[in-house]
């Protein structure tokens, strides 16, 4: 394999995440991210926006093919049923999922292991490069603790800012664009 991927010039190989097994839950055969978007503001403060987990099932790995997300409180805690748009960018289609398609579980109540250890690599890593000061971090859980998959500095605006999530029922523009002191 590795001489096969050196001929054809695909250099980039990436260690394989085997997520933590409380995720096969909401997430079977398919790694459930967790979608932490960071803002640092210009006094270097660290501010969280609707942090997310980002399911499956299969090999559905991307929102647009099929993945549903929930939001997530501060303790790790799905809060709210699981949206899952319907195929496009418009939030307006879609279904909310209060439990797993394929295994049943429930998902308002669900808890993410090592979310706080999560939240806290976000916070070191949105400072290490606060030149960006707006990204989302998807991350993985792993038995051993949380892993970053990648860092966006376009952050899937649009998942984060479903305005059914949200008391004021309306998205987070003003309070992200007030954080980046614009």
């Amino acid at each position: 394999v590795y001489a096969w991927l050196y001929e054809n010039e695909i250099t980039l190989l990436e260690e394989t995440v085997i997520q933590h097994p409380v995720l096969e839950k909401v997430s079977p055969g398919c790694v459930a991210t967790v979608r932490i978007t960071t803002v640092v503001t210009p006094e270097e403060d660290v501010l969280f926006f609707s942090p997310l987990l980002r399911m499956g099932e299969g090999e559905v790995g991307h929102i647009i093919s099929g993945q549903f997300y929930a939001p997530i409180n501060e303790e790790g805690v799905i809060f709210a049923p699981a949206f899952k748009q319907d195929g496009d960018y418009d939030q307006r289609g879609g279904d909310f999922i209060y439990h797993h398609p394929s295994t049943g579980e429930e998902l308002v109540g669900f808890s993410v292991p090592h979310f706080k250890k999560a939240e806290e690599m976000c916070r070191q890593m949105a400072l290490e490069i606060k030149s960006y000061p707006f990204i989302g971090w998807d991350i993985g859980i792993t038995e051993e603790g949380p892993v970053l998959l990648e860092g966006n500095k376009f952050p899937a605006n649009d998942i984060i800012q479903v305005y059914k999530y949200h008391p004021q029922q309306r998205g987070l523009y003003y309070e992200i664009k007030n954080a980046l002191g614009l």
